[in-house]
């Protein structure tokens, strides 16, 4: 699954959606032998907008990164403040 490239107003909410299942899908990772799902530190940061840890697992569910009927530990990954090389602009350009 690829990101979205550009949104649209009629599409906004299914947009919003591939681009939510193409980050978990990148950056979550379910370890059902262990019994552990370590997902991005956004979700920790966030939590609150999802509604809270049954949110976090509820979108969990739902993007398939756990299966429905599984509840594994829950770990937020330090996230990465270093930009990649090459992204960005320098500003006196």
């Amino acid at each position: 699954m690829s990101p979205i490239r550009s949104y649209h107003a009629d599409r906004i909410d299914e947009e919003l959606d591939i681009a939510t299942a193409s980050y978990l899908e990148t950056e979550a990772e379910y370890d059902p032998d262990a019994g552990t799902v370590s997902v991005p530190r956004l979700l920790l940061w966030y939590r609150g907008d999802f509604g809270g840890r049954d949110g976090v697992y509820d979108l969990l569910h739902r993007h398939e990164v756990v299966p429905e009927n599984e509840r594994p530990s829950v770990s937020y990954r330090k996230y990465d403040w270093t930009p990649v090389a090459g992204m960005y602009a320098d500003a006196t350009e």
